[in-house]
């Protein structure tokens, strides 16, 4: 079976409505393709939402015509419907049709976790209008989870994924008119990084081997490919460029540093203690390596250990580490969470541990470090690993920082995209109506948002 079929057989899969011959087939191409074993995840997480949560109270109109029309967009826009129903699966096919569909666009309610502290920045704020849209760009692939490495913004290029016949590809579009400039024919599951000549991003074509491939940020063409065996597609990192002409990996428990130009290796280092998956952050000429409670540094020029040092705790017991680094100090937690841990590089200690929910994205900055995770985002001091502010926040897109405010998107009701002052937390702005596992960018006056339907948003906005 090809993806496009065993994409249109996903829904069927995970709601248990295969044939036992059909699920086989299923299954042996999900085996070899992390693309649609990334979709069929992504269903999967869906249905367990959708049963886990309580229902909202009855709808109002304009929420039942929403909903409406959103399952007749999804009932018209795929011929396997009629096979739904004659499997007798309509009503659980639907039910997660307008959880991907409905939910994605703000209008499924969650409350936010009770365990978030209130604090000033928890106070209701007035709608702020929507700013002009300069132009939409759709076909993108909406990620159920991102580190802002989907979407990337380079003077007057945005780099993402599109939806191709067999999986998703780079794209270039121009940030001027939303248009695509080009579409690499290298298929990819993302993790994308730039240094400003070349585009890098992850490709599996082989079982258990994972590419690092280069692109002409010009002209999207290969430029060279480096392969890695014997590892699953998520044990593999995302490209690291560490100058113009030398971009380090990390692929299962090994390291490499290649040149940027050729591709060719200039070496390579094997941890021998820890577990994979690795996270894999850099400052100044040291690459740190943090995996199965291990934290390593690596010189970047010889690809010699510096040093190693064991972390008291096992921070990435529930899922693929996170790192954020900030001066000298860097910051560990996980994905799923447990605690947030950090790590003075120069004296070489942990200098403290936090208990958190969730650790899906870090960013410090400054003497502070955010963690979004659970169904919150929380501020620390970086040195005392004091709590200085927390705010409810339902979703699973990263934050980043624009003129001195915190972005990030708010899934819950019909959505947000929200700034925060990062010293105190009050918000100063939010836009309603915007859903989205990816980062927000601001460049040059237009604010770019990938809403969860697939849709880039070029916003004109003025942050100064």
């Amino acid at each position: 079976m090809n993806c496009q079929q065993v994409r249109e057989e996903l829904e069927l899969l995970v709601l248990d409505g295969l044939e036992p011959r059909e699920k086989a087939a299923v299954r042996a191409h999900l085996a070899s393709c992390p693309s649609c074993r990334a979709m069929e995840g992504e269903y999967r997480e869906l249905i367990d939402r959708v049963q886990a949560e309580e229902r909202p109270e009855e709808p109002g109109r304009e929420l039942r015509q929403s909903i409406g029309w959103a399952a007749r967009r999804e009932l018209t826009a795929s011929r396997r419907r009629a096979r739904l129903l004659r499997a007798g699966l309509a009503a659980a096919s639907i039910a997660a049709l307008l959880v991907l569909t409905v939910g994605l666009s703000g209008l499924w309610h969650r409350d936010p976790a009770s365990d978030v502290p209130p604090t000033a920045a928890a106070e209701a704020e007035p709608d702020v209008e929507r700013p002009a849209e300069r132009w939409q760009h759709a076909g993108a692939q909406a990620a159920r989870a991102s580190s802002a490495d989907e979407m990337l913004v380079r003077c007057d290029t945005i780099f993402l994924l599109r939806l191709a016949e067999f999986g998703s590809n780079v794209a270039a579009v121009d940030t001027a008119t939303g248009a695509t400039r080009w579409q690499s024919g290298v298929l990819t599951f993302g993790h994308l990084a730039d240094d400003g000549e070349r585009v890098f991003c992850l490709s599996s074509t082989r079982p258990r081997q994972v590419d690092l491939v280069a692109l002409d940020e010009s002209t999207g063409e290969p430029l060279w490919r480096f392969s890695h065996r014997g590892i699953h597609p998520s044990h593999a990192a995302a490209a690291l460029p560490i100058d113009s002409d030398r971009v380090a990996w990390v692929a299962g428990d090994t390291v490499h540093l290649l040149d940027a130009h050729s591709g060719d290796a200039m070496w390579s280092h094997r941890i021998e203690e820890g577990g994979t998956p690795f996270a894999l952050t850099a400052n100044r000429d040291l690459l740190y390596v943090f995996g199965g409670g291990m934290l390593t540094a690596l010189d970047t020029r010889s690809g010699e250990e510096a040093w190693q040092q064991a972390l008291p705790v096992d921070i990435e017991q529930g899922g693929r580490p996170t790192l954020a680094i900030a001066g000298r100090h860097l910051f560990i937690s996980s994905e799923r969470g447990g605690q947030l841990a950090a790590f003075d590089t120069s004296a070489r200690r942990v200098l403290w541990l936090r208990p958190v929910d969730g650790g899906r994205h870090l960013l410090a900055h400054s003497d502070a470090v955010y963690v979004r995770g659970g169904d919150g985002v929380r501020a620390f001091d970086g040195a005392t690993g004091d709590p200085t502010w927390a705010r409810p926040a339902t979703g699973c897109g990263p934050m980043t920082l624009h003129h001195g405010r915190l972005c990030y998107a708010d899934t819950a009701d019909q959505g947000r995209l929200v700034a925060v002052d990062p010293t105190t937390g009050v918000e100063t702005w939010h836009i309603a109506g915007v859903r989205s596992c990816d980062g927000f960018i601001y460049a040059e006056g237009v604010g770019y948002i990938k809403t969860q339907d697939g849709v880039v948003h070029a916003l004109a906005m003025d942050l100064h």
